[in-house]
């Protein structure tokens, strides 16, 4: 499938889901395309209202890697958007790139040496965030992945300071499909709820390239930008169906109590925003412990740490 200049056996799927993506989806899809590595570009609209549709069907039409997809049901999210990219695709490793993202140049070439020659199912990289100001992009800054892997990486998921934003990732696709791909049913921390479940028996490594291998843009138009109590809210049920799963999957079972501390951790800073006056944080932490009854009982909830052996 792969035409001329893409390395034989690289084998990366980049799947791009998109949603109202008209201004950016053709440079995402570029600088996929780019990647000499790149064998398949799947491209998922998610209910496009725009001319999203539009563009993808004619880079499409004129690659033979572009894949264009627009499930019946949509819109039903970035998550199942992903999921579908997935199972339309061949390739043994897996990018995830945002539609209003792009890959920079030489983006998979050092990550891909590692995942073969380290035997490791996830690689992470560095990356440019860049947001949106008063009418331009203002000056970029660097996410760095080295402090996630200075541990155990479930334990400093769990812990909450350092995210993984899905461009930063290289990832096998027989891991992706052990865990069972995204959830679906999370409207929000669908992505955290991935990496936690991955991080509960798959190895990763830090990407030794010296340079970004892509930009992440933050602007009003995209759930990066929600603040308040919502994305502790997210955090809460990414770490809660994490648990559930692993308690059902026999090789992650031990991880289980570390994702409801950290489900815990998270309720309780429902509850100290309540406390202050939050009436959003309160209302949301009386339903989650109704629902879930588990996330006042534990250790994470009471002390406020996630750092119990077990």
């Amino acid at each position: 499938m792969a035409e001329s200049g893409s390395k034989a056996g690289a084998g990366i799927a980049v799947i791009i889901p998109a949603r109202n993506a008209e201004p950016w989806i053709e440079r995402a899809v570029a600088s996929a395309l780019a990647q000499p590595e790149t064998s398949e570009v799947v491209v998922v609209d998610d209910g496009s209202t725009d001319r999203t549709a539009v563009v993808a069907r004619d880079l499409a039409d004129h690659n033979s890697r572009v894949i264009y997809l627009r499930p019946s049901e949509a819109p039903r999210g970035a998550g199942a958007a992903r999921n579908l990219g997935v199972r339309a695709c061949q390739s043994p490793i897996l990018c995830f790139l945002d539609a209003d993202d792009f890959l920079l140049p030489l983006a998979f070439s050092r990550a891909v040496l590692e995942l073969t020659e380290q035997s490791v199912d996830v690689v992470l990289s560095r990356i440019t965030i860049l947001r949106d100001g008063t009418g331009r992009w203002e000056e970029g800054r660097n996410h760095d992945p080295a402090p996630l892997l200075t541990e155990d990486w479930l334990t400093a998921l769990c812990r909450g300071h350092v995210g993984v934003p899905v461009c930063s990732a290289l990832l096998r696709r027989t891991a992706f499909d052990h865990v069972g791909g995204f959830d679906e049913t999370l409207a929000l921390g669908q992505d955290l709820a991935l990496w936690l479940k991955l991080a509960c028996n798959s190895t990763a490594a830090l990407s030794k390239g010296p340079h970004p291998v892509a930009v992440y843009l933050r602007h009003r138009k995209n759930r990066s930008e929600i603040s308040g109590p919502e994305p502790v809210q997210a955090g809460v049920w990414a770490c809660v169906h994490a648990w559930r799963w692993a308690r059902s999957e026999p090789r992650a079972a031990h991880r289980a109590r570390a994702l409801m501390r950290g489900a815990g951790v998270r309720q309780r800073q429902l509850a100290i925003r309540a406390i202050r006056g939050d009436k959003w944080a309160g209302a949301r932490a009386l339903d989650n412990a109704r629902i879930e009854p588990r996330l006042l009982t534990n250790l994470g909830f009471w002390s406020g740490s996630w750092a119990f052996s077990g």
